[in-house]
């Protein structure tokens, strides 16, 4: 069995830890009995003290197809194509930093599962507790067409109302998210924005804005087939797709989840606001 860090880097203070788990025929682990994670700062010569002790709870993607019986019943079938292990730490300085993790399957215990990574002092994209930036993206109100601002399929228009900056102005939750289902170099981002935000912004209707933003100029990608950050991706400090941040009503960040994240996470990061 193999475990991986699956986060594109990790700054000092509260961050979400996302892992995969591989058995050893390299088939992605979706069912684990438990995972334990154990945190270590590491030392100059590599030795460690643990910090904390957590167990990890999963987040899934799935797909669904409808299932035929011999007498004509259909039902539903869920099968996972994806699964992350995560929880948030504080991560309390930068440098060195060890994760050895514990996992139960199938009946057997894997230990020492170790891996090591590096905490910068501060991350590129805005860290919980910063101000959202205003970002003044493209909108319908402009006069584009839903194409030219969406690759959902279908598009959901009221994603596309506001920009970032007239959603925190009205003073309640907004939900950003940086997601492109039809270019995705992850194949994550059209479950993340059909599986998690859609219904998601259908059930905070009228409480939370969801604003949703497509990460790369889709004239040109559409075009040439180059893939150009947004001027957004750049005011975020974006790299790699997909991100959704939640912000809170005063404007600034209260969650932020890069890849996979599940409904149950989106819907506690905004029961925590009230919303």
């Amino acid at each position: 069995m193999t475990a991986t860090l699956v986060n594109s880097r990790l700054a000092v203070g509260a961050s979400r830890l996302i892992f995969g788990l591989a058995a050893g025929d390299g088939s992605m682990i979706h069912d684990a009995a438990s995972v334990e994670l154990r945190l270590y700062a590491l030392d100059d010569d590599d030795r460690g003290t643990l910090i904390r002790e957590v167990g990890l709870r999963p987040s899934s993607l799935v797909s669904e197809w409808d299932h035929v019986h011999e007498d004509g019943s259909t039902h539903v079938h869920r099968d996972p194509i994806v699964t992350v292990w995560r929880e948030t730490v504080d991560l309390t300085r930068a440098g060195w930093w060890g994760a050895e993790l514990a996992v139960t399957t199938g009946g057997e215990r894997h230990e020492g599962l170790r891996i090591r990574f590096f905490v910068v002092d501060e991350g590129a994209e805005p860290a919980v507790g910063d101000a959202a930036p205003p970002t003044r993206q493209p909108v319908l109100a402009d006069g584009r067409d839903i194409d030219s601002l969406s690759t959902a399929q279908p598009p959901n228009p009221g994603m596309h109302r506001l920009t970032v900056e007239e959603a925190l102005a009205l003073g309640r939750p907004v939900v950003v998210a940086f997601v492109t289902p039809a270019f995705c170099r992850t194949r994550y981002c059209g479950p993340v924005l059909e599986q998690v935000v859609t219904p998601v912004a259908e059930r905070y209707s009228g409480r939370v804005e969801f604003v949703h933003i497509e990460p790369y100029d889709l004239d040109r990608l559409r075009a040439e087939g180059a893939f150009v950050t947004v001027p957004a991706m750049e005011e975020w400090g974006l790299s790699t797709e997909p991100w959704v941040f939640v912000v809170d009503a005063e404007g600034r960040i209260a969650a932020k989840f890069e890849g996979v994240l599940s409904e149950e996470e989106l819907d506690e990061a905004l029961a925590r606001l009230g919303a």
